[in-house]
């Protein structure tokens, strides 16, 4: 049994249904596995929303003007009490589900207590996204601190994005040129790493190293929820999609479930909502619709049907449509994305097989297992 550490996105268990379960799947996996695995509480210095010793100004600063519409900012402030009361729920999943370092450390601290893990993994989620670390690559999601003197495995990072800031291609060779064993979770992640000179595999996320029937073990269907419904969880603000979600419940004559994800939505939303009863929702909706990564994964698990619609504006250098344009494509379910509204009718009309994207799926889940495996094989030499 070895003892492995996780660098993840800890900061984004509270409200981020992603983050946490593809933290807990590849727990579980690891655990499986025969290993002790934790996730490291970890803020880099490029991470200033996270320092809870802010002033009350820096912090009205970050909400105000950190690149959020007016509306989000205003939401924020406004939803405060209820997105207290769901976190309140992440908790107890946590405290369920997840084995989690008891102190927070900065780069520093991590460098001092390298000997307290026989491995480290970073990995899931968008870990390597400069947009989340103040638009360079934090050296701690990178595991620098361990190069040298433990067995260092980057197992599905996603960049998030499919274009970096220039000042990111500075050290990414560097980088990742230290890590022992590296993957990434996209196709354009495995682009960027190309043109840095890095060639990775892409491997599932971790919330694919399981399958339904794991779930469905931690799964909460909560009492208020309808017999039938559509499942909405978007993060962006692209009204077009939400006058064809409006128009096909009304066409299906189903209530909306509004799983919450931004602050600013035209959805009446249930707050009462944890990662638990987040998959109970996917499961059994008639309908998901969706601009999320992990809501795409999990309706491709339990084979209901989706649509799926970008979340930021097609060609822009920001966009995060590349994570569900490329999953779509390996799972060969592109039929289910929607550029624009136009295409709606078109992928509402459609029948969905899942047969082809679960045996792509249990296909890419396996060469998946097989690279971990082999870079955790590499303990202790």
């Amino acid at each position: 049994m070895a003892k492995i550490g996780i660098l993840t996105s800890t900061p984004s268990f509270n409200d981020n249904y992603g983050a946490i379960l593809q933290a807990y799947a590849l727990q579980r996996w690891l655990i499986l596995e025969g290993h002790e695995p934790s996730d490291i509480l970890y803020h880099g210095d490029n991470e200033p929303m996270l320092n809870k010793k802010m002033s009350p100004v820096v912090r009205f600063k970050g909400v105000f003007f950190s690149g959020n519409t007016f509306r989000q900012a205003l939401g924020t402030v406004l939803t405060k009490k209820v997105r207290q009361a769901r976190s309140r729920y992440f908790q107890m999943f946590q405290n369920a589900h997840l084995v989690i370092s008891n102190e927070t450390y900065d780069f520093a601290a991590l460098k001092k207590s390298v000997d307290d893990f026989d491995c480290y993994i970073c990995g899931s989620d968008q870990v390597w996204n400069p947009r989340v670390h103040g638009g360079v690559n934090d050296p701690g999601y990178f595991l620098q601190f361990a190069v040298g003197e433990r067995l260092t495995i980057a197992y599905a990072p996603s960049f998030g994005v499919s274009v970096l800031p220039d000042a990111c291609y500075d050290n990414l060779a560097e980088f990742v040129a230290g890590i022992d064993y590296v993957s990434v979770r996209e196709d354009s992640g495995a682009k960027l790493l190309a043109d840095a000179g890095v060639k990775a595999p892409v491997v599932v996320d971790p919330t694919m190293l399981l399958t339904d029937k794991d779930y469905d073990k931690i799964a909460i269907r909560p009492d208020w929820l309808p017999e039938r419904y559509i499942a909405v969880y978007k993060f962006g603000e692209r009204n077009e999609f939400d006058s064809k979600i409006k128009d096909t419940a009304n066409k299906l004559g189903l209530p909306i479930i509004n799983i919450p994800a931004s602050v600013d939505s035209s959805f009446k939303t249930r707050w009462d909502i944890g990662p638990s009863e987040f998959i109970a929702i996917i499961r059994d909706a008639d309908l998901v619709c969706t601009d999320s990564f992990h809501a795409t994964v999990f309706s491709t698990l339990y084979k209901t049907p989706c649509i799926v619609f970008p979340r930021d504006a097609i060609g822009s250098k920001k966009s995060m449509n590349s994570r569900m344009e490329g999953l779509l494509d390996r799972l060969g379910m592109s039929c289910r994305y929607v550029a624009s509204s136009s295409e709606w009718d078109r992928a509402l009309a459609m029948k969905i097989d899942y047969s082809e994207a679960h045996n792509r799926l249990a296909a890419w889940r396996s060469d998946s297992e097989k690279y971990l495996i082999s870079a955790l094989s590499g303990i202790g030499e």
